[in-house]
């Protein structure tokens, strides 16, 4: 029996992650649900505390207090790096298994589902396809209106695991609004 689960479980996973012919979700609202609030593990809790923000004289933040990428690598490699997901496998072309491939992969590269955006934009949090599918907030876009048996822009991410917890994507927020710098 535990074999079975685990095959079913592993199809499961390689079904779930970034396929855009899946039909839409019967409730479109799956897309937007509330995140839970998660607790960012000792190894990444390095900067979200607003509080340490020291701006400069010109309206800027500090490099001191500066989101660190490692820190965004760190919720990559727990929440999306799945082998069936943003792995090994590179659902929707996008492998975020590691710092050197993520940065390159993601930093003014075009989304695949929604061209005319990028996956990062540095400095604009909102116009960056990474955070709108981490938010769940695709639907808003005229290019991801799901058609018959179609569901163009796929559900939010990650989708095999929990959504990210607040503090979470306010850290890939903060780190996308200070200029998403280079590791």
């Amino acid at each position: 029996m535990g074999r079975t689960l685990l095959a079913v479980g592993f199809a499961l996973g390689l079904a779930g992650c970034g396929g855009t012919d899946a039909p839409p979700p019967a409730d479109a609202a799956l897309d937007a649900r509330p995140t839970a609030d998660a607790t960012l593990d000792a190894a990444s809790d390095t900067s979200t505390d607003a509080s340490t923000d020291t701006a400069t004289a010109d309206g800027t933040v500090d490099a001191l207090s500066r989101v660190a990428f490692a820190d965004v690598q760190a919720i990559f490699a727990r929440s999306c790096a799945a082998v069936a997901c943003h792995g090994s496998s590179r659902a929707g072309g996008l492998s975020l298994a590691d710092g050197d491939s993520s940065f390159g992969a993601l930093v003014n590269q075009a989304s695949q589902q929604v061209p005319r955006l990028l996956r990062v934009r540095p400095g604009n949090p909102d116009e960056s396809w990474l955070l709108i599918k981490i938010t769940g907030t695709m639907r808003t876009f005229a290019e991801c209106t799901p058609g018959m048996g179609t569901n163009p822009c796929g559900a939010r991410m990650p989708q095999l695991a929990a959504p990210l917890g607040a503090d979470e994507e306010g850290l890939v927020r903060r780190w996308i609004t200070e200029g998403a710098q280079r590791p």
